[in-house]
């Protein structure tokens, strides 16, 4: 996490902010479902490259990919970074 240090208290805010946030169904559910994201992305691919019209590349935390932009450090569970070119 050192790497990460001064972001790290922002993003645990932003999450006890979302989690404040829910509706008490919504966060049973959320707490009690394991959801793979990328492998959710994934199985959507064609549909998403169908709709945008253009190639969709999709990449766990930590896996080399195209992101001239910065975006993946915006990415959070259930919030999945979308860079557009």
């Amino acid at each position: 996490m050192r790497p990460y240090g001064k972001e790290v208290p922002k993003f645990a805010k932003k999450v006890v902010d979302d989690i404040k946030a829910m509706k008490e169904e919504k966060f049973e559910m959320v707490c009690g479902f394991n959801l793979d994201e990328k492998e959710t992305l994934q199985e959507a691919k064609n549909f998403f490259e169908k709709e945008i019209g253009c190639e969709v590349q999709i990449a766990r935390e930590g896996e080399e990919t195209y992101d001239p932009e910065k975006k993946a450090r915006f990415a959070a569970p259930m919030r999945p970074a979308i860079y557009l070119e």
